[in-house]
């Protein structure tokens, strides 16, 4: 028993002893605890610059970090790995980085980035993807930058922006515009294009250069590219080069716009004399100068004429003469030379107004009528009575036959005597084309000019009896004892009134409007509808 005992007793210490070595080979190849190398995100997010793209590899939860303060396992550095045409590529960041910019991304292609942690030994995580396209020269080669508005001026010249072109183009954000050239003292001077500029034009002037001479204006535009609707990274440069030439006098006056004339009136109480209305300055304008010819023949000027007058008087003029127009502008900006004068130049000639006091007025069809015309009934007419044209009350006027079965529109002026015409004026609506006659004799179904009866009376009284006799005869046809046109206009849309100028001066008793169109195009009551609001007729 005693032996049994002892055997097992031995056993059990023989097996204690042999396991007390059990991983000493073990020890030799695992000497701490291994730990693997962890992944970037699973989203990378990449931004695009100019031939690059910045890849940001830990999320949204951390964004970027420190090297220090991201935990990679046992990782030391970052990789990425992509293709270019000529091979691949391997960029190597001796850190675990939370993002990385990777340049020199000349290809106008989309990129495959594959991106991994990597530790001392070159064990590798699990690497992760990011597609790019990088903005490169074949985008910005598609840039359009606005061009400037060039004004030249004898020792200057200004290059003028519009601000919304600018500050709104769906391809770029701008940022700043730096010019620089060399002045007539050899002078290099620069400067920076001001954007905070009330108005919408941003300008800047290129000043002290020689007169009639070239120069080079080199101008260095800062912009960001936007690639499909988002800013790029970079700012990148836009040079442009200018080469610009000053004007002669010449020039520089052949560019300018003479000071309007808005009326040339002879006054009908002295019809010796008259009155030119100017309209108001054009750009770099500072004086006028105005001559006409008197009754003798010589010439009278009106010089120095400031901007702000617009009133200047004649007398003693000489009819069917044209006065004449000269004009005298300063450079913006420029001293010592200036200013520069246009030769003189035609205007028109003088005109007066006919009296149209005893004139009457007869529609082929008659008119609208049945509504008050906002006089009070003091003449005892309706609106849209065709005696309203000749009123010179804007607001009145005749109004056609509601639903005249046809085209066209006719308006018969009897002016009770041949008389000059030189120019025709009307105002209306619903009209598109109009054609003007003179003629002593209306020829309307036999009825002769010297035929008509005319009443003593008052104005309705000589109406009733002239419309009595031509309302509804008057054919649609122009009788061949009108003659042709002497003037016709189409009046673009919306067009309220226009302005016709007889030449050669014309003669007639008759001046007749007629309509063979309107601008409606409506098969209701207006298929037909004129609207006249006022007639004026000058001679010289």
């Amino acid at each position: 028993m005693k032996k049994a005992i002892y055997f097992i007793a031995a056993l059990l210490f023989a097996a204690l002893y042999a396991c007390n070595d059990q991983y000493d080979n073990i020890g030799k190849y695992a000497t701490e605890e291994t730990v693997y190398v962890g992944k970037f995100s699973d989203d990378p997010y990449v931004t695009i610059g100019y031939k690059r793209v910045e890849i940001e590899l830990m999320g949204d939860s951390i964004g970027r970090a420190l090297s220090d303060d991201i935990y990679l396992g046992k990782a030391k550095r970052t990789v990425v790995e992509y293709e270019e045409a000529d091979g691949p590529r391997k960029r190597v960041f001796d850190s675990v980085c939370s993002w990385v910019n990777i340049t020199g991304l000349a290809t106008p292609k989309t990129y495959i980035f594959s991106i991994y942690a990597e530790d001392r030994y070159g064990n590798r995580s699990i690497p992760v993807e990011a597609l790019g396209k990088p903005y490169t020269d074949a985008e910005f080669e598609g840039i359009y930058f606005p061009q400037p508005r060039i004004i030249q001026a004898p020792t200057t010249v200004e290059f003028v922006w519009n601000r919304i072109s600018l500050e709104e183009d769906p391809m770029f954000k701008f940022v700043e515009l730096i010019y620089s050239y060399t002045d007539a003292s050899n002078r290099m001077v620069s400067g920076k294009l001001n954007m905070s500029a009330a108005g919408n034009d941003r300008s800047f002037s290129v000043k002290n250069l020689k007169f009639a001479d070239s120069t080079s204006v080199v101008v260095n535009c800062r912009i960001i590219p936007r690639w499909e609707s988002a800013l790029i990274l970079d700012t990148l440069p836009l040079v442009m080069a200018f080469a610009t030439k000053t004007s002669t006098a010449a020039e520089y006056v052949a560019a300018r716009a003479l000071r309007p004339i808005t009326s040339a009136l002879i006054d009908p109480s002295q019809p010796n004399n008259a009155t030119i209305v100017l309209g108001s300055k054009t750009d770099h304008l500072v004086s006028t100068d105005i001559r006409y010819k008197k009754s003798d023949g010589s010439w009278v000027e009106v010089t120095n004429i400031g901007n702000d007058t617009y009133d200047v008087p004649c007398s003693d003029i000489k009819h069917g003469e044209k006065f004449q127009i000269r004009c005298a502008y300063q450079p913006p900006e420029v001293t010592g030379i200036g200013p520069f004068s246009t030769e003189w130049t035609d205007g028109d000639v003088f005109i007066i107004k006919h009296n149209m006091a005893d004139w009457v007025v007869a529609p082929r069809y008659g008119s609208k009528g049945g509504w008050d015309d906002g006089r009070g009934g003091q003449d005892r007419w309706t609106g849209g009575h065709p005696m309203l044209i000749l009123d010179d009350d804007p607001a009145s006027g005749w109004h056609s036959l509601e639903q005249a079965p046809t085209f066209p529109q006719v308006l018969v002026i009897d002016m009770k005597e041949e008389k000059r015409i030189l120019k025709v004026l009307a105002q209306g609506s619903y009209w598109k084309t109009v054609q003007l006659y003179l003629t002593n004799d209306l020829s309307i179904n036999g009825y002769q000019t010297h035929e008509v009866d005319w009443y003593e009376g008052d104005r309705e009284t000589l109406y009733n009896a002239w419309t009595s006799r031509w309302t509804g005869k008057i054919p649609a046809g122009a009788p061949a004892s009108w003659g042709a046109p002497v003037a016709q206009r189409t009046m673009e849309a919306n067009e309220g009134s226009f302005d016709i100028t007889l030449t050669p001066i014309r003669t007639g008793r008759f001046l007749i409007l007629r309509f063979p169109d309107n601008s409606i195009w409506r098969a209701d009551w207006q298929a037909t509808y004129i609207i006249v609001h006022g007639v004026q007729a000058y001679s010289d």
